[in-house]
């Protein structure tokens, strides 16, 4: 029985964007779930587990950043590889992505080249 493609989460509000990244993730081999909020962002996360989640700091129900908070509230969501991915780039956005979770924080438009690095950066097996 082959190996499941690692799960993968992207959260945008902005379409586009969204589906950009996601189709991105689906070329380099993983399952990828797409949520256009913050709170079904959260409600996927809380679902699938993913091991990766990219999320956009400025969504409607839930910010980024909140998402981030409870996510790495549970059990699961400890061990995740988190990216913040936003237009949010100054010195105190990264400080506050930081200490609510996020392994790294990354301004918009993301480069191919910045996920495959941040992929290979990961910590878990993807």
């Amino acid at each position: 029985m082959p190996t499941p493609a690692p799960t993968a989460l992207v959260a945008d509000d902005n379409l586009d964007a969204g589906q950009t990244l996601a189709a991105l993730l689906e070329l380099l081999g993983h399952r990828v779930a797409l949520a256009r909020d913050g709170q079904q962002a959260l409600d996927l996360a809380m679902e699938l587990h993913p091991g990766v989640v990219f999320l956009d700091i400025g969504m409607p129900e839930l910010d980024g950043w909140e998402v981030c908070r409870q996510i790495r509230a549970t059990d699961w969501g400890a061990k995740a590889w988190i990216v913040a991915v936003s237009g949010y780039g100054q010195d105190s956005d990264r400080e506050k992505s930081h200490a609510v979770g996020f392994d790294k924080h990354c301004t918009k438009p993301l480069q191919i080249k910045t996920v495959q690095e941040l992929l290979e950066r990961t910590p878990i097996a993807l």
